[in-house]
């Protein structure tokens, strides 16, 4: 595909030739590579352009990212494998070197850790943690100072605590930063759809679990008393649709958005249920809800012909409940309900299959104790 020479695109790569600038230009124009990561087809324009955006005044910080990230999703052979990961370790050394003094440094250390982290979903499943800290941690002074505001170009920012919610709850850790939705709470978002809402309340369930970790089995009276607060809330949350929903977006996409806001809040119902109750005992809701979870994520897919965007932490949470000759045929559809790569995948299925060995040992689990199985 050629592009003319006055493409936005083009113009910012000027100092990128031949088979990388290629490479870079298919990644950003191509509606089929940014879908894999977007609700759906709708929010690709936008987002492109928002990318675009903060290319235009941060081209240097953020073009290695950008290289290391097109090399590892466009599965391309013009690029040895070494010289992606060595931009990656570039991009991950500017970012451990970026001073964030104002909103503007911001964007681009949000935009620069949204990049690698998704050159790690594909080739680094291991370091989405360390990437998503590190980038909350930079820009949480601003995010959470008097002077932020709420701005399209942080337009990123779900996709990282999305991630890092998921990877606190495995290890057991406190959120780097406290989320806040928009002050419009019918902005649907490109990356959790009706959901942000949602993403504080994780949040607390995160601090609650880390805090339960500490405290006898029991927990202390001020830390079930929160328990009890946080789960009043998620049952009382309702997904905000805003006016004309349906004719905003495709039918695909308001399906895949409607079950993403109902199976992740039954997954943060679960995991409130196995911080109070050990795995293998109150069983009867919890598995009733784990089999809602993944029944409503195949129907989803089934219908729409597309998995679901950003379920991982549900499909994780459903499969914890599971049980004897039903565990290998819930294990092998979760490889058309996942998301991302092949090496996303199996981390998340590696987390299932060393908690149910666990389990099976006969520990009494509780959901904080995940992180010293998995």
């Amino acid at each position: 595909m050629e592009y003319p020479m006055n493409d936005p695109t083009v113009a910012l790569l000027r100092d990128v030739f031949g088979a990388k600038r290629q490479l870079i230009l298919r990644m950003v124009e191509s509606d089929d590579s940014l879908e894999p990561f977007l609700i759906g087809p709708t929010f690709c324009a936008s987002h492109r352009q928002l990318l675009i955006s903060v290319f235009t005044t941060s081209t240097t910080v953020l073009q290695d990212a950008l290289l290391a990230s097109s090399t590892a999703w466009m599965d391309d052979m013009s690029m040895e494998p070494c010289d992606a990961y060595q931009k990656a370790s570039s991009a991950l050394s500017k970012l451990s070197a970026l001073e964030v003094k104002n909103q503007d440094d911001a964007t681009t250390c949000l935009t620069l850790g949204a990049l690698i982290h998704t050159f790690a979903l594909k080739l680094r499943v291991g370091d989405i943690y360390l990437i998503c800290s590190e980038a909350l941690g930079r820009i949480k002074p601003i995010y959470e100072s008097e002077h932020y505001s709420d701005s399209p170009s942080f337009f990123m920012l779900t996709c990282m605590v999305a991630h890092e919610i998921l990877e606190c709850l495995v290890r057991c850790c406190r959120p780097m930063l406290r989320y806040k939705p928009s002050v419009d709470p019918t902005r649907v978002d490109r990356f959790v759809g009706l959901s942000g809402t949602l993403l504080p309340l994780l949040q607390d369930i995160c601090e609650l679990n880390a805090a339960l970790s500490c405290v006898d089995r029991t927990g202390g009276a001020e830390v079930n008393a929160a328990l009890l607060s946080v789960e009043q809330a998620v049952m009382d949350w309702f997904p905000p649709v805003p006016s004309g929903f349906t004719s905003l977006f495709t039918s695909m996409e308001t399906t895949h958005m409607l079950c993403q806001a109902r199976v992740t809040r039954m997954a943060a119902l679960m995991i409130i249920h196995r911080l109070r109750h050990p795995f293998g005992r109150e069983t009867g809701s919890a598995l009733a809800m784990a089999s809602t979870i993944m029944h409503e994520l195949e129907i989803t897919q089934q219908i729409t012909g597309k998995q679901a965007k950003c379920v991982d932490l549900a499909i994780l949470v459903a499969c914890l409940e599971f049980e004897g000759n039903s565990r290998d045929s819930w294990i092998h559809k979760t490889e058309r309900l996942l998301g991302y790569s092949m090496e996303y995948k199996a981390r998340i299925q590696g987390i299932i299959k060393s908690f149910w060995a666990a389990k099976d040992r006969g520990q009494d689990l509780f959901w904080y104790d995940l992180s010293t199985v998995a």
